[in-house]
């Protein structure tokens, strides 16, 4: 990510308005420039048209021919340049949007990458998905089509004003009457509509967010056979979706039927209204014809303005998503470099709330090359003591030190480059072994890949694989087994050559034989420090020291031998897995 899109990231965070300087940053001179030219051409596709009327009538009551004939070339010559302004703004406009949609998806996808974990999985799914979709695109709708033609209906409304006013005053007042009546009918339904989006917002999310759990969840649900059930839920969050859905579709049936009244009356009440200053003696035929066109455009102008304030309530909701999901906390490092693996807890407490601490005041010390298996029941804190030294979370209270630097000084980078983790259920993409493995050391030979495959028991499966490395695994590595799965984790660990290995459940798939076999190799690493989180107690017997969590302490600290001898909370549990 460059230093451009970050630090842009850092000032939408202080200022939610800072979006469109985020966008536009470079680019508000082309942009600008882009709108203007657009907004010039719908005043003078108005003042062109009234000029032709002019034209014909002037013909019609004895004018010059020949006269009429050069204004006719100029008036072609005028719908040129029209043609080129319109081409020109449209291009700078194209070019300039481009590059806003571009630095607000970097910008975003920036701050998906170095979110917190605790709010990006409070976010869930559904949330992610409509905001890297539907709320990008609505809101890359906004500076390029919306912006631009608010702007255009403005200028051409301040024009047109303007022109009407060099001629008939009174005429100039009944053409701004007639764009306000349904200016203000339409600007009172605005703060409703902008509910009434957000309601929508709120139920699509929910439906997605539902989604993604049932797709994660259809195993349980056949087994269970819950379809009946899941389906009645869904239909219901549907029709509550549906609901808000018809309250927007009666806001814009009334907004349409507003503005078909509000122009229907404008063109026939002016026509009426100039006629009659025409009767009067006010204004030529001519003139009033020439300002029929101009006069319509200020009030359809004007009750265009108010449509699209209405519609950009739609883009608002999704705007203010964005901007909330910029201002999300994200991960923080310090500048240090990390050099040395020895790693120590000192007085660590750590709970995602005051009222429910997981770790209470943990100290340890792990040499350089040392291996340790970390056993307990579940939900005794083994996965968080962990999930901490990542960098996933911070402690409440202590510190985490790796050689000489604490991890609140550390670079996130510099400190993960000497891990390498491997979860109970390790994530694979839908592509092949070979980028599965790269995306561990992306420079690793073809050689170094198999002698990964082959360090994690692999060498069989891909004998077997007719594409061999170019095998596609699969979405998360489906077609392959769960011990599979877990091995080709563990070769991406290996081939990693991290300094210091977290190893969490990562043989619960594998039968004992070859369970033993993939520790020994593990543990047989030289200067390595590996931690294994584990339940099974046959993987903990074969390293240096074994720490005992229960109910977030470190109960008991040994070799196996030691804390059989101890007949404490290690040695029960020896026993009730004999059983």
């Amino acid at each position: 990510m460059n230093t451009r899109v970050t630090s842009a990231t850092r000032a939408v965070k202080k200022n939610h308005s800072a979006l469109w300087r985020l966008a536009l940053q470079g680019e508000l001179l082309c942009y600008v420039l882009g709108i203007m030219l657009q907004s010039v051409k719908d005043l003078l596709e108005s003042v062109l048209s009234g000029q032709l009327y002019r034209i014909v009538i002037n013909l019609s009551t004895g004018a010059s021919f020949q006269n009429a004939v050069w204004q006719m070339l100029l008036l072609t010559g005028c719908l040129l340049l029209v043609a080129g302004l319109m081409l020109a703004g449209s291009a700078l406009n194209m070019k300039s949007s481009a590059r806003a949609d571009r630095r607000i998806r970097s910008a975003l996808l920036h701050t998906l990458c170095h979110i917190q974990e605790g709010t990006r999985a409070a976010q869930g799914l559904g949330y992610w998905t409509n905001l890297m979709g539907r709320d990008l695109d609505i809101t890359g709708e906004s500076y390029k089509t919306k912006w631009p033609s608010m702007a255009a209906r403005a200028v051409s409304v301040a024009g047109g004003i303007l022109i009407l006013l060099t001629y008939s005053f009174s005429l100039t007042l009944f053409c701004i009457g007639c764009g306000m009546l349904y200016f203000v009918l339409i600007y009172s339904l605005r703060a409703r509509a902008g509910r009434i989006q957000k309601q929508s917002f709120q139920k699509l999310e929910a439906c997605s967010r539902f989604m993604g759990e049932m797709l994660k969840g259809l195993p349980v649900i056949y087994f269970y056979q819950l379809k009946e059930y899941f389906s009645q839920k869904y239909q219901g969050q549907i029709h509550s979706y549906l609901q808000v859905g018809r309250q927007n579709a009666r806001m814009s049936t009334l907004a349409m039927g507003l503005r078909n009244f509000g122009y229907s009356f404008s063109y026939v009440g002016i026509l009426i209204f100039g006629l009659a200053l025409v009767n009067a003696g006010s204004l030529s035929i001519g003139d009033f014809m020439y300002l029929w066109s101009i006069g319509i455009g200020v009030a359809y102008g004007m009750q265009s303005l108010g449509t699209q304030i209405l519609e950009y309530q739609e883009n608002q909701a999704a705007i203010q998503h964005i901007e909330e999901a910029l201002s999300l906390p994200v991960e923080t490092g310090g500048q240090e470099a990390v050099t040395g693996y020895d790693l120590q807890w000192e007085q660590v407490s750590f709970g995602y709330t005051e009222q429910t601490p997981i770790l209470h005041q943990i100290s340890l010390q792990i040499p350089q090359g040392q291996k340790v298996a970390i056993v307990g029941a579940s939900g005794s804190g083994k996965t968080t003591m962990i999930r901490l030294l990542l960098g996933l979370y911070r402690p409440t209270k202590g510190d985490i030190r790796v050689g000489d630097v604490s991890i609140t000084q550390a670079s996130l980078t510099s400190l993960r480059d000497q891990l390498a983790y491997l979860p109970q259920s390790p994530f694979l993409f839908d592509e092949t072994i070979r980028e599965n493995l790269r995306y561990s050391r992306p420079q690793a030979s073809e050689e170094e890949l198999e002698q990964a495959l082959a360090w994690a028991g692999l060498s069989d499966l891909l004998s077997r694989l007719p594409q061999k490395l170019d095998t596609v695994v699969g979405p998360n590595g489906s077609k392959l087994s769960g011990g599979e799965r877990q091995r080709l984790g563990l070769a991406r660990c290996y081939l990693r050559g991290a300094n210091i290995f977290i190893m969490d459940e990562m043989t619960s798939a594998l039968d004992a034989k070859l369970e033993e076999e993939i520790v020994s190799r593990l543990f047989s690493l030289r200067d390595k420090t590996v931690i294994c989180i584990t339940h099974k107690l046959a993987a903990a017997r074969l390293a240096d020291r074994i720490l005992v969590m229960d109910q977030g302490r470190i109960v008991e600290d040994g070799s196996h031998e030691t804390l059989l001898q101890q007949q404490g909370v290690y040695y029960r549990l020896t026993k009730g897995e004999e059983k």
